[in-house]
């Protein structure tokens, strides 16, 4: 592994009594937190300022501040439930309730902020952050990101770097569902019935996320693909996703997708796009 990803893995490795068992989303996303942050991390300068948008439960905005970073997180909090903790019986959050979330940044000095992406201005000054990101954000958004993403390019510093995550549409197995006639959207009842639809508006190609920093007129430094959420089926306290323990079939197939990725990486879960935003003269 290599230093940055070790950093990542120690940083995860100490927030981990934190979140689990509050977190259920804590063990499934450990791969894809190291990643992120194995790629993150070298281009953040030492005790920069970075701003988490969409945060929820930011595991990899607090790994940051551990390294001494300036953190601050934005979220329109209210998406995230009551003030109170479940009861015994009850299912907890995937993410943890919002007081959790809140009291967990306050703890390790993480600054807070109140923001709905859709509406707001960001409240922040021109060119104030090192690094903004965006992760898993932009595909919840039943808008255009434009708006958004030229706000992120305003508090960006010049040189300042934009982290930018998103579903990748192409999968392999999002191919092969259109081969075979069905949908590459979530199943259409969890789009039809609830009142509230949180879940992907649009999932975009490693193509279209190009676009999206040529549009910013922003300098690419990196396109990453990752299987890592393919990967996630092992939680942080040792337990296996029901229906995947012990199935040699499913080993078989996630061994298989896995070298077919290796020639083909735009057919990977996840794309992160690492962007530059041009120094002034340049």
């Amino acid at each position: 592994m290599d230093p940055s990803g070790k950093l990542a893995q120690q940083l995860l490795q100490t927030l981990e009594p934190e979140f689990v068992p509050d977190c259920a989303d804590y063990g499934r996303e450990f791969r894809r937190y190291r990643f992120l942050l194995s790629h993150l991390l070298p281009l953040l300068p030492d005790g920069g300022s970075v701003l988490d948008l969409g945060a929820g439960p930011g595991v990899v905005s607090l790994a940051m501040r551990l390294t001494g970073a300036s953190v601050t997180v934005a979220d329109k909090w209210e998406y995230f439930g009551g003030p109170e903790p479940p009861a015994d019986d009850a299912p907890r959050p995937r993410s943890g309730t919002r007081t959790h979330m809140i009291g967990r940044y306050e703890k390790h000095g993480v600054t807070v902020r109140d923001v709905d992406l859709l509406c707001d201005r960001l409240p922040f000054h021109d060119n104030a952050f090192d690094m903004v990101m965006l992760l898993a954000v932009i595909e919840h958004l039943p808008v255009s990101p434009k708006r958004i993403l030229e706000e992120v390019r305003r508090v960006l510093k010049p040189g300042g770097v934009l982290a930018l995550e998103v579903p990748n549409i192409a999968t392999l197995r999002n191919r092969l569902r259109l081969l075979f006639g069905r949908s590459a959207h979530c199943p259409l009842k969890e789009w039809y019935f609830p009142k509230f639809y949180g879940g992907h508006f649009r999932e975009m190609t490693c193509s279209e996320v190009r676009q999206y920093v040529d549009y910013l007129k922003m300098e690419l430094l990196a396109l990453r693909t990752s299987n890592t959420s393919f990967l996630n089926t092992k939680h942080a306290d040792g337990y296996y996703d029901r229906g995947y323990r012990l199935n040699s079939l499913f080993q078989l197939a996630k061994a298989a997708y896995l070298l077919l990725c290796v020639p083909f990486p735009g057919f990977r879960f996840q794309i992160l796009a690492l962007a530059r935003k041009q120094r002034e003269g340049i």
